[in-house]
């Protein structure tokens, strides 16, 4: 399942973090052309095994590009002390 951006946003980054071969998390950042602000929209993935739930996604609007990638190295951090490996 794949989700491209809006026509009018540009794909800023995008880090996918895995467990056990499985999908947990996918960032992507998003900027409208000629914004200062940044939006990340997370996409997570349910973990329990052999679970075939929605995959939730949120957008999290920052003002700036720096407030954005503050969150999301938290993030990523967080997700490398649960074990999942992040690409």
């Amino acid at each position: 399942m794949s989700t491209a951006p809006a026509p009018d946003l540009n794909e800023i980054f995008v880090y996918r973090a895995h467990r056990e071969g499985r999908p947990v998390v996918i960032l992507r950042g998003l900027q409208s052309p000629g914004s200062m602000g940044l939006t990340v929209e997370a996409e997570v993935h349910p973990m329990e095994a052999g679970a075939r739930g929605p995959v939730l996604r949120r957008p999290y609007r920052f003002a700036s590009r720096d407030q954005a990638m503050r969150f999301v190295d938290e993030a990523l951090l967080a997700l490398e002390y649960l074990d999942c490996s992040v690409v």
